[in-house]
């Protein structure tokens, strides 16, 4: 595992698609044909429900108000309380995915569609899975599984966290190209989509700290009608990066990593 870089050190990469970090305590396993998203025994649910309400919810909320994470626009929130929707975001850090959980969509669980990375640690995979990780299929029957089980999610009025960039870049002050793929589930289910975008803020005091992260909610995005699929897809995922990209340049930035692209070509 590499050393965890200190501020005012540099991430250097080539393309976007990288995973800057090189997380080597996980590994990426296949996930089999067989695998149950939807674990329907009845103390597994028990166990899923006071852990998430009870434990995780509570205790995360107030680890990241210490941290030092705030929201802003809880409006868009309430705006889609009676619906199911998918919420977007840029992903910069280790921490976003649980204050979108528990600072930011307080009465509804949030599921989170993530790579099968935390299945490979044991005792976390089971907890992963009762806190709501969806791991991505990697063949035709558990990608049709796993549409099955996010459509009973959505029908269920609750919520599915997608990071359309991929791999999370630390403390990254813009935003990245999206994944098309991330934004065919709300055009299957013609269902809307809240995108939000993280800004990173300099602390004033203890600044050896890591720095603050503002998460600022932005307008529900809908598919529109006359659009099929496959356009509504391209027409969810155009607008929300650049719904995302306008505010993200609205606010200044503190530039706690640098990061620095270099020749593809090089070693």
């Amino acid at each position: 595992m590499k050393k965890i870089k200190k501020r005012g050190e540099i991430f250097y990469y080539k393309s976007f698609d990288e995973d800057v970090q090189n997380l080597s305590f996980t590994s990426r396993v296949e996930i089999k044909d067989d695998f149950v998203y939807e674990n329907k025994n009845i103390f597994y649910k028990l166990f899923s429900f006071i852990l998430y309400w009870f434990i995780a919810k509570p205790i995360l909320a107030l680890v990241c108000k210490i941290r030092g994470i705030s929201i802003k626009n809880k409006k868009y929130i309430k705006e889609l309380r009676n619906t199911g929707y998918f919420v977007y975001g840029n992903h910069i850090s280790n921490f976003d995915a649980i204050s979108i959980n528990t600072l930011a969509i307080w009465s509804k669980k949030v599921y989170l569609v993530a790579f099968s990375d935390a299945l490979t640690i044991p005792f976390v995979k089971y907890l992963a899975k009762g806190l709501g990780m969806i791991p991505l299929g990697n063949s035709i029957k558990n990608q049709i599984n796993m549409m099955k089980y996010m459509e009973k999610i959505i029908q269920k009025k609750q919520c599915i966290l997608i990071y359309p960039e991929g791999h999370e870049w630390p403390y990254y002050t813009s935003i990245r190209p999206f994944k098309e793929g991330a934004f065919h589930y709300p055009s299957k289910f013609n269902c809307p989509i809240l995108p939000f975008v993280q800004i990173v803020k300099e602390r004033k005091i203890f600044k050896n700290l890591k720095p603050k992260l503002e998460i600022r909610f932005l307008k529900p995005i809908y598919p529109k009608d006359d659009l099929t699929i496959k356009e509504n897809k391209e027409y969810l995922m155009n607008t929300c990066f650049n719904e995302m990209h306008e505010e993200i340049k609205k606010h200044k930035q503190f530039e706690y990593y640098k990061y620095v692209k270099i020749d593809e070509n090089s070693k």
